[in-house]
């Protein structure tokens, strides 16, 4: 039969497949539920309803119009506990429409590591390898805690301006990208055993940010929690009550992508936020309270800057008042327990790296504006 590689996945300029190429990621991103090469979906069977109640003063705020006049933008929605404020949308991206949430995915972690910690399933002061003994040095020897920290100094790089940094190779395991030509795809587990590291230590006092880290996490959850990652994502969709579905990417050995292979509607990753504000408020057990206000009150490492105000604990960033987790490409979201409000940012970075930390920064900035102010006021 006559073949040919999948255009979208085939790697081309810049050592990106099509659907990360400058020209095609505003499509990439609002399409990515049906582009990568495996994913599974999961919907809830109860769904949390949101009632419309436009606020005018927020829609009028100068950080609203901000986030919506810009060229990237795809969707904006802030909601307060049941209500939304705010709802915008891009003319291309329709609300109900799925959009790559990328490394907000990692929230899906924190839920999960927060919720064995506290039934004893795991514990953050063994190493690694006391649960996945094929781990290869550059994890060895790490606390299990500072994995989830994003505390531990290897070999993975993940500069999105370097077209050869490890987060790009990482994406054939994760099936976002074709292995290349008569080359067999490898397991998450074999790519995450085989990196390398002389010493874990991170002696900086700011974060090592590595994807691999939260692959180590779901390898580890996978190998431990009876039924597995998809088992607790099941729980999570289900709990948060998402009205669409969440698609997540799977890798070649069955491990979904908690990295960032999340697709998501906007107002369902609203309800993602609402979820963390009800874990915080003690109103969602089996889910771990204490864990999340670990992350919002501990003096954990911070982002570099210009995101030096921002801490990162347990798959999680938070500036002691909001928490929540930012994703390649320009998707942040941040939620409030004091206020009870969410506020969730889809939006396409459409330079060569797919990435700027100034827009990024400058994103969470009008973010948190609008929260502070739902709080001042609540």
């Amino acid at each position: 039969m006559d073949r040919y590689s999948n255009p979208d996945l085939t790697v081309g300029v810049g050592n990106k497949p099509r659907w990360n190429q400058p020209a095609h990621r505003r499509h990439g991103f609002h399409n990515a539920h049906r582009l990568f090469r495996r994913s599974v979906g999961l919907r809830a069977r109860d769904v949390f309803r949101l009632t419309l109640s436009a606020d005018p003063a927020i829609a009028r705020h100068a950080a609203t119009k901000e986030l919506i006049a810009r060229p990237e933008f795809s969707g904006l929605c802030l909601v307060q506990n049941d209500t939304v404020l705010v709802c915008e949308n891009a003319p291309d991206f329709p609300k109900d429409q799925p959009h790559s949430i990328q490394s907000i995915s990692k929230l899906f972690a924190h839920l999960m590591a927060g919720r064995l910690i506290a039934a004893g399933q795991l514990d953050p002061d063994l190493p690694v390898e006391r649960y996945l003994p094929a781990i290869g040095t550059g994890f060895r020897g790490s606390r299990l805690g500072d994995v989830l920290d994003m505390n531990v100094a290897n070999d993975f790089s993940e500069d999105y301006h370097d077209p050869n940094a490890d987060s790009y190779a990482e994406e054939a395991a994760l099936g976002w990208r074709l292995a290349g030509q008569g080359r067999a795809e490898h397991s998450l587990h074999d790519f995450i055993c085989a990196i390398t590291s002389d010493d874990t230590t991170n002696a900086s006092t700011t974060i090592s940010y590595s994807s691999a880290n939260t692959d180590l996490i779901a390898l580890i959850i996978e190998r431990h929690f009876p039924g597995g990652v998809l088992a607790l994502l099941e729980e999570i969709v289900d709990e948060a009550g998402f009205e669409g579905m969440l698609h997540m990417s799977v890798s070649a050995d069955g491990v979904p992508g908690l990295c960032g292979g999340g697709r998501l509607c906007l107002s369902d990753l609203s309800r993602l936020g609402l979820r963390l504000n009800r874990v915080a408020l003690y109103d969602a057990a089996p889910w771990d309270a204490a864990y999340l206000h670990r992350a919002i009150n501990g003096a954990h490492k911070t982002l570099p800057e210009p995101r030096s105000h921002v801490r990162y604990a347990g798959q999680m960033m938070t500036n002691g008042h909001w928490v929540g987790h930012t994703g390649y490409g320009g998707q942040v979201l941040m939620a409030d327990p004091e206020s009870g409000a969410a506020c969730a940012y889809l939006s396409v970075i459409e330079n060569d790296a797919g990435y700027c930390v100034d827009y990024m920064a400058r994103t969470m900035d009008l973010m948190a504006s609008l929260l502070d102010l739902l709080r001042t006021s609540t």
